[in-house]
């Protein structure tokens, strides 16, 4: 008795044991089936409008601006990621300043239009580091600041796979620190900007 009873039980947690197995793969192939994510790349002008400058002293120019990122699906109408981007201010004709920024950005989607066609809001939060090369005698400098990023963009579907996006946006800079904005007197701080991006998605 004791044998059959030990092999019942050995084949009850035998079956247990398939079974938690066959509803896991399920559970993670369901999973796979309903992430969502994409990969977006953009570009686009940018204009900085600088804060905190001196009598006289003019804002940026309107410079290029490119951006990649990256966001996947927490709820069905939100999706979270990252972001890198780039941009030249030019000042004045002469100093091009380059600005690398990366930070996390989320995406809150309407549930109109539906169908081809999508619009989100965007809200994000970042670090830009700021390089200004040396010109005309005056010396080279660097700085950092905190910046806030949003946004509304919009999205047409072209196949299963491939997205045509755009965004309208705007960055709010503070926080700021270093050699460029120490002597915000002569060039400013960058307060505000904002920008219109166009680009691509790959939609996972």
């Amino acid at each position: 008795m004791s044998f059959h009873a030990g092999a019942a039980r050995r084949f009850v947690r035998t079956l247990v044991a398939v079974g938690s197995a066959l509803c896991l793969l399920a559970w993670a192939r369901e999973a796979a089936a309903q992430l969502h994510a994409d990969v977006d790349v953009e570009a686009g002008p940018m204009q900085r409008l600088l804060s905190s400058r001196a009598a006289g002293q003019g804002n940026a120019g309107i410079g290029p601006m490119f951006e990649l990122s990256a966001h996947v699906a927490v709820l069905p109408l939100l999706r979270a990621g990252a972001y890198v981007s780039f941009d030249l201010s030019p000042i004045g004709g002469e100093d091009t300043r380059e600005i690398l920024a990366a930070g996390l950005s989320g995406r809150l989607y309407s549930p109109w239009p539906r169908g081809d066609w999508r619009a989100w809001l965007t809200l994000g939060f970042g670090y830009a580091a700021a390089h200004a090369p040396s010109y005309g005698g005056v010396a080279a400098a660097s700085g950092g600041f905190f910046e806030v990023p949003a946004g509304v963009g919009a999205s047409l579907r072209l196949s299963r796979s491939f997205e045509l996006i755009g965004e309208l946006g705007a960055r709010i800079g503070f926080g700021f620190s270093g050699s460029m904005y120490n002597r915000g007197v002569s060039t400013g701080d960058d307060g505000f900007g904002v920008f219109l991006v166009l680009g691509a998605a790959y939609e996972l």
